[in-house]
């Protein structure tokens, strides 16, 4: 707790001493809007001195269209976008701070020319006060390649070999799409990121202190997906084909229709990957003495070949100029076939092998998802002021049957055979409305509420083949049904302002988790309220025109899913055993993270140093509970504190190369 508070106070201390080196320099801020009221975001501002025409400084508006810019030194001023001038101001001795308020940028003329040239380049990457974004309009991949392609040229992060996605080293991170959270995307992250078209992204929001807005979900932090908005009136359409070794390979077809009042889309993948699987286990007992009571071998080889496709269809309409209501629907199935070969085998202390056998697998399984989404949104006549609502509807039903068969070389018996099945059926409801007003013209303030519910039931059937009666017989062991509910409320407001020379973003989280855990079974149902509150709090502070400095901090948890607290074992491997643990808690995270950045012509250089503190981390937990079979399943045990450095680098040369380091 010390160091927190330390660390605070040298920030906040840091950030008022350096704003007060500069007498002689001035502060301009507003905000920045289109003639229909809404926030013109990343648009680049140019300060000019209007005694002598000359650029004295840049600056670049957030994602809420504010912008703020150091003035070096006394005059009258004006403040120009592509060549037009938005607004004017003067900086004295007696007032060295210009609040423009909101500019309002005036409608394009329609000009007859015989040729009209007009070239431009976006920024690439800016610094927003709760994120990092990139405007990826201009990466290759975004032509040619996946989603998954996409994030691997995003600095910060990681995207393996697999196509699980990672945020400075921690799987834990949360994709929202357009800010919202996807089904489908969170149970098949990899899957659902390499069928979907980069040609679709706009930008990618790297938030690794999210504010209270969002779902304190993913204690790594989150990756917010941006998709295009609907373009020029007509039809549009893509395809996307991609083959590679081993018998896997990709493709999409995409279209759109937008003739004006409304709009139409719809997509389609298809993928199938296949991949091979292998591993090794050794495994030795000893008694007390020390003396080798049994070991053990384990060699495991398998393929999975996954086939996929998914179908997406939707579109929007205007209720008048300030009302906007849209529907999303996507469908989607998966197969998998699994074919596996495992090679056991034991002995005894004095090495005379015991048992010698062959444990064959045989499994399919098929998944089919589905998920309905409508929206709402409506502007109100003052600019900025929105209300955006939404309902969501997900399911999901797994089925699957495996069939294991344990060839014996020694001791010589019969073949013995195991079959599971398996139904698995998941779904979710919720329903979001989100508020934002500017209060003034520098003031923000957003609220909102969101109600989910959702229901897991998993129901395994395990059966042993009577070889004397030549049937199936229900197998008690591994045989049991496991059903979760969990509803949860949630009420988030945040305030943001500048504070002098410091902008703030404040925020307040309040959840009620209500759920229940039913051992359909053994009968035994364990119920789990609480509540909780989840704040953030971020500081921005421009040293210079080209220097910025930011300090956040954020309350995240990664909550127990249904498998983690299904307490019936997973017999697929009968020496290595899983279950999950019904009365594990929620694992918690604080972290605070303070930031360095330099930015000009082109060229921006980061440095970040963070710090989080975790408790009741969920941990695995092995145990031996008879003789050679082990149990993994997972508790609350951990408590730690890790500090990491960040260094990255983005450029730009000649609006055709860029590159992005980071470590």
């Amino acid at each position: 707790m010390k160091f927190w508070t330390g660390l605070l106070f040298f920030c906040v201390v840091s950030f008022l001493h350096l704003s007060a080196q500069d007498d002689t320099a001035g502060t301009v801020n507003g905000s920045l809007q289109s003639p229909d009221g809404n926030p013109i975001a990343n648009a680049a501002l140019t300060l000019t001195d209007r005694a002598t025409n000359q650029v004295i400084g840049v600056a670049t508006t957030d994602a809420q269209g504010r912008f703020q810019s150091a003035v070096p030194g006394d005059g009258d001023f004006a403040l120009v976008r592509d060549g037009s001038t938005v607004g004017t101001f003067t900086i004295r001795a007696d007032n060295r701070s210009a609040n423009l308020g909101a500019l309002t940028t005036v409608d394009e003329q329609v000009i007859q020319l015989d040729r009209l040239e007009i070239s431009g380049q976006r920024e690439s990457f800016y610094n927003a006060i709760d994120r990092k974004v990139y405007d990826v309009g201009k990466d290759i991949t975004s032509t040619t390649g996946s989603a998954s392609d996409l994030l691997q040229n995003i600095p910060s992060v990681q995207v393996d070999v697999e196509g699980e996605v990672s945020l400075r080293g921690n799987e834990n991170v949360t994709i929202l799409i357009n800010g919202k959270t996807s089904a489908l995307m969170a149970r098949n992250t990899a899957e659902a990121l390499e069928q979907m078209s980069a040609d679709r992204i706009e930008r990618v929001e790297v938030i690794t202190n999210p504010s209270s807005r969002y779902k304190p979900d993913g204690t790594g932090g989150i990756i917010n997906i941006i998709l295009k908005e609907e373009g020029k009136a007509g039809w549009t359409a893509n395809v996307r084909a991609n083959v590679g070794n081993d018998d896997r390979y990709n493709g999409s077809l995409s279209t759109s229709y937008n003739p004006g009042k409304f709009h139409a889309f719809g997509s389609l993948s298809f993928r199938r990957d296949s991949r091979p699987f292998f591993s090794t286990q050794s495994r030795t007992q000893r008694d007390a003495s020390g003396n080798v009571t049994s070991d053990s071998l384990q060699r495991a080889e398998e393929r999975r070949r996954m086939e996929s496709w998914y179908i997406e269809t939707g579109g929007g309409y205007k209720l008048g100029e300030r009302t906007d209501v849209g529907v999303a629907l996507t469908y989607g199935e998966r197969e998998m076939a699994r074919r596996g070969l495992q090679t056991n085998s034991v002995r005894n202390g004095a090495g005379v092998t015991t048992r010698d056998y062959d444990r064959i697998r045989v499994g399919d399984e098929t998944d089919e998802q589905f998920e309905l989404s409508l929206t709402l949104e409506h502007a109100f006549e003052n600019a900025g002021e929105k209300l955006s609502l939404e309902l969501d509807h997900e399911s999901e039903t797994e089925k699957g049957t495996e069939l294991f068969t344990d060839r014996y070389r020694v001791p010589v018996i019969a073949d013995e055979l195991e079959r599971t099945q398996n139904t698995e059926t998941e779904s979710e409801n919720e329903f979001t409305a989100d508020y934002e007003k500017p209060l003034g013209s520098d003031a923000k303030f957003e609220a909102g509420y969101s109600w989910s519910a959702e229901e897991s039931d998993v129901d395994l059937v395990g059966t042993r083949f009577d070889a004397a009666s030549g049937t199936w017989v229900v197998d008690p062991q591994t045989t049991n049904r496991f059903v979760y509910k969990s509803t949860v409320h949630a009420l988030y407001a945040t305030y943001g302002r500048p504070v002098g020379p410091i902008d703030v973003l404040a925020g307040l989280r309040f959840e009620q988790t209500l759920s229940e855990a039913d051992q359909v079974t053994a009968a035994i149902v364990d119920e789990n309220d609480f509540a909780r509150v989840y704040p953030s709090l971020h500081l921005s502070h421009d040293l210079t025109e080209t220097q910025q400095l930011q300090l956040s901090y954020s309350h995240r948890v990664q909550r127990p899913d249904s498998w983690d607290l299904n307490p019936y074992p997973r017999y697929d491997d009968p020496r290595n055993l899983q279950a999950g643990n019904p009365d594990l808690e929620p694992e918690d995270i604080h972290s605070i993270e303070a930031g360095w950045q330099y930015r000009r012509e082109g060229i921006t250089y980061l440095a970040s140093v963070y710090q989080r503190y975790r408790y009741n981390g969920i941990t695995e937990v092995t145990r031996l509970i008879n003789g050679d079979t082990l149990l993994t399943t997972r508790e609350n045990l951990d408590s730690s504190r890790s500090t990491g450095v960040e260094l990255g680098l983005t450029q730009r040369w000649r609006n055709q190369l860029s590159l992005n380091v980071s470590g």
